[in-house]
């Protein structure tokens, strides 16, 4: 018989792997066969050399974002406490991420950014508009991620593969900015195996997302700022009824 032994890892930080950004796995089998209904007073030995799986290689790749005035230009600007989720896409490895490539499937993902002590679905950009991403899952040797798991794919559909598709969608925009709304709060996003590059023009993991400035005054409604704003706000309405109490009686006497 056949049987299948699955373990489950915790992945912390690309920069733990190889320069291509893969890790190398394997395991071996230790097979203990006892007669006695009791231990034997010596323990056996385990094997010189026990019979080792096949290497298992997983792939991943660092993502990084930078969040930007769309009026002053990625280079001139960036905008801290920008709010993000990440999603897969409904085809991970669609061409060029399009069509189902782009579109979000299922809950966030609880994943590590650059800063952050533990995995968490919402992630904020730091004061330089950057948001960078430990690591995401690319593919892995086997192709078992997405077997039976998108429509209309065989089994083994990632094998391998050397990019995947994520979907990023703001979700609080910084303070005095519009929040986009509909297909624009999403940012489809090719996530290769390996590091960021920046370089223009042969950019790799990395993506930059513009904010357009509200013209809506936003007016601080919480905390000791709000509480200060709306007593400011009372005492001004009632010095302004007051005046006009004032005149009012002044007129009557006067009639």
């Amino acid at each position: 018989k056949e049987f299948k032994v699955v373990f489950k890892a915790t992945f912390s930080d690309i920069n733990k792997a190889n320069a291509a950004g893969t890790f190398q796995n394997d395991a071996k089998l230790y097979v203990k066969v006892e007669n006695t209904p009791l231990p034997p007073d010596t323990p056996p030995t385990p094997p010189d050399n026990p019979p080792t799986t096949p290497k298992v290689t997983s792939n991943w790749g660092k993502l990084k974002l930078h969040k930007y005035d769309a009026a002053k230009g990625e280079t001139e600007s960036k905008l801290a406490d920008a709010e993000f989720e990440i999603y897969n896409a409904k085809d991970p490895y669609a061409d060029n991420c399009a069509g189902d490539g782009a579109v979000a499937a299922g809950e966030a993902l609880n994943v590590t950014s650059e800063g952050a002590s533990a995995p968490a679905k919402t992630h904020k950009t730091d004061a330089n508009g950057n948001l960078e991403f430990k690591g995401l899952f690319v593919s892995d040797s086997e192709g078992t991620d997405t077997e039976n798991q998108i429509a209309d794919k065989p089994a083994g559909y990632g094998k391998d593969k050397t990019f995947r598709c994520y979907v990023l969608k703001e979700v609080k925009a910084p303070a005095g900015y519009t929040l986009p709304s509909g297909d624009a709060a999403f940012t489809s996003v090719k996530v290769q195996t390996g590091l960021v590059t920046e370089t223009a023009g042969a950019a790799k993991n990395y993506v930059e997302i513009s904010n357009t400035k509200s013209t809506i005054p936003q007016l601080p409604l919480t905390g000791a700022n709000g509480r200060i704003l709306l007593s400011v706000i009372g005492i001004g309405l009632l010095c302004l009824a007051g005046g006009t109490y004032v005149a009012r009686s002044r007129k009557t006497k006067r009639s």
